[in-house]
C-alpha cells in the first residue's frame, strides 16, 4: 500500500515548543519526533502489524561531529536503525503528558 502526501496532514509547530519539550524528557528534537513518529504508527498500524507479523522500523540520523570532534563543511553522520516489534512490547511510549 502506498502512502501520499496530504495536506491535511502537514502539522506545523513553532521550533520553541519541540525544544521545551525535548529538554523535559531530555533528549534531542530529533529523538522526539522519531517517537512521536513511531507512536503514531502504533496508534494506527498495530493490530494489523500484529496480523501480519510485521515490525515497524525506523533510521534515526545521528550527527557524528561531536563524536570524532572532525571540522569538516560537509554533512558528518550515520543513520542508526530502530525497529519495534508491536506484538512483543506492550509498554506506552509516551508515558507523561507535558504542557508548554
Amino acid at each position: 500500500r502506498c502512502c501520499r502526501f496530504s495536506p491535511q496532514y502537514l502539522l506545523r509547530m513553532p521550533l520553541a515548543g519541540l525544544k521545551a519539550v525535548s529538554n523535559a524528557y531530555d533528549v534531542t528534537v530529533c529523538e522526539l519526533l522519531t517517537a512521536v513518529c513511531l507512536y503514531g504508527l502504533m496508534l494506527e498500524y498495530r493490530d494489523e502489524a500484529v496480523r501480519e507479523g510485521r515490525i515497524f522500523r525506523i533510521a534515526v540520523p545521528v550527527n557524528l561531529r561531536p563524536y570524532f570532534k572532525e571540522e569538516t563543511p560537509r554533512n558528518f553522520f550515520t543513520c542508526i536503525p530502530v525497529e519495534l516489534d508491536p506484538a512483543q512490547d506492550q509498554t506506552p511510549i509516551w508515558p507523561r503528558t507535558i504542557y508548554v
